[in-house]
């Protein structure tokens, strides 16, 4: 890494003890200096055009968030992820849009950064299982508008078995604790913000469509 960074002096590598998926993603985001924010992790490749494909739908929509597809594979495998094909087909959607809660996935997304930052937004440490649903959905509720890429903007590539399980595939009384957490926040999140949009509709015929 830090040979290629040697060759594009627009990259900076921090390097630290590690201390968990959520550690690593808050330090670059600490480090981030541009407009907008994407998140890769280890065992991703993008597509070479899926970040420009993420960063014209956010333009031209002068959308929030835009949000891909992502591609699964390995040896056997080869598919994509259904609810993020839905998700890709919807032009604009709703933040209320129940397929967001099924692909809590930050690594399809494109962000910005303003936004984030205004939110003082980071990865909640400590949590070891849908540590990336709470802070997209936290980020989702203060949108006005999501934006769908119907393109792979993301390959994951699946571990077989023998090769160890990630947090995702592993189960335990602590992910347990921290899926039922995460659930309660993204509920009361989700709560807060109709409330809000319900007191601001103007007239009952917008309340309804809440």
């Amino acid at each position: 890494v830090d040979g290629f960074a040697a060759k594009h002096p627009n990259t900076i590598v921090i390097h630290q003890a590690n201390g968990g998926v959520a550690s690593a993603r808050n330090a670059g985001l600490d480090a981030a200096m541009g407009s907008y924010i994407s998140f890769i992790d280890g065992e991703d490749t993008v597509p070479p055009d899926g970040l420009e494909q993420l960063y014209r739908a956010l333009e031209a929509e002068d959308a929030d968030m835009s949000i891909g597809i992502i591609h699964e594979f390995n040896a056997i495998l080869d598919h994509d992820f259904e609810r993020t094909v839905a998700l890709s087909r919807k032009p604009v959607m709703s933040r209320y849009d129940l397929d967001l809660i099924w692909s809590f996935s930050v690594n399809n997304k494109l962000f910005r950064r303003d936004r984030i930052e205004e939110l003082g937004l980071r990865f909640e440490e400590g949590i070891i299982l849908s540590e990336d649903g709470l802070f997209l959905m936290t980020y989702v509720y203060t949108c006005d508008k999501l934006v769908g890429v119907p393109a792979r903007v993301l390959e994951y590539r699946r571990d077989f078995f023998w090769d160890g399980f990630s947090a995702t595939h592993s189960a335990g009384m602590k992910h347990a604790k921290d899926l039922v957490y995460v659930i309660e926040r993204v509920i009361a999140l989700a709560e807060e913000s109709y409330d809000k949009d319900i007191a601001q509709a103007p007239d009952e015929l917008s309340r309804l469509k809440l």
